[in-house]
């Protein structure tokens, strides 16, 4: 979002099959970066310098704390290393990881099934003009 209208939305089937729902995200995380980064060069091209990161909301406590602290372990010695390049990005300031509770989670109202009242909020946030009948 850029001063309040959408400038950019993507989605896509993740080409590599994940383990978790960490490794998942982590991956989802990693396209995002892509993205922001290209948005932050194009608004760069245009005289408009972000000096603070990117916010990127994510839901996945998991894959906020890898985020914040790369540790190799059991859990995540897997992970494509290229993976990794949202950490890189996160230590070098360009993104910020920010917690967003699944109940604002927009994205969640096209991607899995919801309660009806979760569903009926999340329609009412991003005002679609959907028929619930």
């Amino acid at each position: 979002m850029l001063c309040g209208a959408t400038v950019s939305w993507a989605s896509k089937k993740q080409s590599t099959i994940a383990t978790s729902s960490t490794e998942a995200e982590y991956t989802a995380a990693t396209l995002a970066t892509k993205e922001a980064l290209w948005l932050r060069n194009l608004l760069k091209s245009l005289n408009v310098v972000q000096t603070s990161p990117t916010t990127m909301y994510e839901d996945n406590q998991g894959c906020i704390a890898l985020t914040h602290n790369l540790v190799h372990h059991e859990r995540t010695k897997h992970f494509d290393i290229q993976a990794h390049f949202v950490w890189e990005k996160f230590e070098s300031r360009d993104i910020d990881l920010m917690h967003l509770p699944s109940a604002y989670n927009t994205a969640d109202i096209l991607t899995k099934p919801l309660p009806c009242n979760l569903f009926e909020s999340l329609h009412n946030h991003i005002g679609l003009n959907l028929c619930l009948d």
